[in-house]
């Protein structure tokens, strides 16, 4: 299936209005009944299907100091709703309810999650402490197919963040024109390049990526030749994608909106979104 023919199938599964000419085409595949999905365009889709959700929250995150000891910041709640929740929450809008949460720092208060979400699954990283966030990444190889590789400690506010469907393995960023934050570049072949932190003209990265049956393969074997060198151990999991082992890979970037994820930083910026923590 073609990009453009996928996009067309996804908006009308999603209950979209499309041009005529969209419609003949996708008739055309025999995927439409009375201007509607049918079952063989379901049928379509179904390998585009995400599978699942992988959430990296193992870190113990300084800069919210003092909020963070006492709680791990993706627990930590923003006006009412931590900032996990409003991952799962999206996840489970979009009917995916396979989420593996990689915890560490303070594991035993993501128990809390049970109780409003029983389908959570937990791995233990007992490494955090000694270890980028690729000792979080190599916990979770074998459940990398068709699945999204999440941070933890973002608050999610849009709808465009975690989809149903996915046509290919990407990279969540937004176009900014400067940005002290990781960031990274745009080839001439359309794929995400030159990962850095701090950037012009750049694409700012959101920490959210997807990987397909295949690219999943690439990247479970890839990762654990990177964390059988121990000096690896200190980088982030990027660095297999972007430098350690980039001429395997062709990492295509996935637009959102810059309000879709709010980065809270500091505890300074967590009181300015929400007052309650001044007291």
């Amino acid at each position: 299936m073609t990009k453009e023919v996928f996009e067309q199938l996804v908006k009308l599964e999603q209950g979209q209005v499309l041009k005529n000419a969209e419609m003949n085409d996708l008739s055309k595949f025999g995927y439409v009944t009375d201007n509607k999905i049918n079952n063989v365009g379901l049928k379509a889709l179904e390998p585009y299907r995400v599978k699942r959700v992988i959430i990296m929250a193992a870190g113990f995150g300084s800069r919210m100091v003092p909020i963070t000891l006492t709680m791990p910041k993706p627990m930590v709640k923003v006006n009412g709703v931590r900032f996990i929740e409003t991952l799962i929450q999206k996840c489970v809008k979009q009917g995916i309810f396979d989420i593996v949460i990689v915890r560490g720092y303070l594991k035993y208060k993501f128990d809390e999650l049970k109780k409003d979400y029983p389908f959570v699954k937990f791995v233990d990283n007992d490494l955090y402490e000694k270890e980028n966030n690729i000792a979080s990444a190599i916990l979770i190889t074998d459940y990398l197919e068709n699945a999204y590789l999440c941070e933890a400690d973002f608050y999610i506010t849009g709808d465009d963040v975690i989809r149903k469907y996915e046509y290919e393995n990407n990279y969540l960023g937004t176009k900014v024109h400067s940005t002290d934050d990781w960031c990274f570049d745009i080839d001439n072949k359309g794929n995400a390049i030159n990962y850095r932190k701090g950037g012009n003209d750049c694409v700012q990265a959101f920490g959210i990526s997807y990987w397909d049956k295949e690219s999943s393969k690439v990247l479970r074997e890839k990762l654990k030749l990177m964390y059988s060198n121990i000096e690896n151990r200190q980088l982030f999991w990027e660095m297999c994608i972007f430098d350690k082992y980039k001429e395997f890979f062709n990492v295509k970037p996935r637009y959102v909106n810059k309000e879709s994820i709010v980065e809270i930083d500091s505890f300074d910026e967590l009181c300015a979104i929400d007052p309650s923590y001044k007291k």
